[in-house]
């Protein structure tokens, strides 16, 4: 297993950056992950048919509501589901594992990729989702972002009194 790499933190990183120049490289790695998604999704045939964008919505909705569920059923933690039809070694039955568990390790041992599941996979789906509609629509997703981070830096505190 890799040890963990020490170095700056992401916050005393971004202080290195201007505000145009994180502005420019956090556009361009969100850019590039949204390449990566789009290309996963076309290998996967989501591409072949055209889709309307409430669909595209309505996906990003479902994702989120998936996580709310997590939350519901509390499935905080960081877990992984090993299929039952994995080849080798025969599994009898799914398994959800952690990653700190030797089965964790043993399934990628024997070349199997556990799935992610629970709160932050949810999350990761709704970032995927999020980024790949961008793609579809020709929206320069972290532009957008910064300026509206920007605009909500002069709304004042919660945004004139908001309770929620």
């Amino acid at each position: 297993m890799n040890e963990p790499v020490e170095g700056p933190t992401v916050i005393e990183y971004m202080r290195l950056f201007s505000d145009m120049e994180f502005e420019h490289v956090f556009t361009g790695v969100l850019e590039e992950f949204a390449r990566r998604v789009m290309v996963t999704n076309q290998n996967n045939g989501w591409y072949d048919a055209e889709r309307d964008l409430m669909t595209d919505c309505m996906l990003i909705v479902t994702e989120v509501a998936e996580a709310a569920e997590c939350i519901r059923n509390d499935q905080m933690e960081d877990t992984y589901l090993i299929k039952k039809d994995a080849p080798n070694p025969p599994i009898l039955e799914d398994m959800t594992v952690t990653r700190k568990s030797g089965a964790y390790e043993l399934a990628l041992e024997e070349g199997l990729r556990p799935k992610p599941i629970g709160f932050a996979s949810e999350l990761a789906d709704i970032l995927i989702r999020l980024v790949d509609t961008a793609k579809r629509t020709d929206t320069v997703l972290g532009r957008a972002a910064m300026e509206k981070l920007d605009y909500n830096a002069t709304r004042g505190h919660r945004h004139g009194g908001k309770k929620v």
